[in-house]
């Protein structure tokens, strides 16, 4: 996560704010930053399909990706990275 992109959207939330007050465009367009923002700043991520789950999880040194088959809950693998690590063409390919 980028600290300072996180904080230019929040200011220029703060602005849309005053400027556009209540109004429906106003009303857009700082959701569409509160997604924004939101996203950035998750921890979490999940893909579901009708068949399986893929959760991303950020942890202080890396990623954790657990894949679930939707069905029986049953966890098919789960894949521990450090931030250090390198994802090579074989490793991009199986995701």
């Amino acid at each position: 996560m980028d600290v300072k992109t996180v904080k230019y959207l929040k200011n220029i939330k703060g602005v849309l704010k005053k400027i556009m007050g209540d109004t429906t465009l106003g009303g857009k367009y700082v959701r569409a930053l509160d997604v924004a923002i939101q996203s950035l700043t998750s921890k979490e991520v999940s893909l579901i399909t009708k068949d399986f789950v893929v959760s991303a999880q950020n942890i202080d040194e890396g990623i954790i990706v657990d894949i679930y088959h939707n069905k029986t809950g049953e966890i098919i693998e789960s894949i521990e990275m450090d931030e250090g690590d390198i994802i090579d063409d074989g490793q991009s390919g199986e995701a």
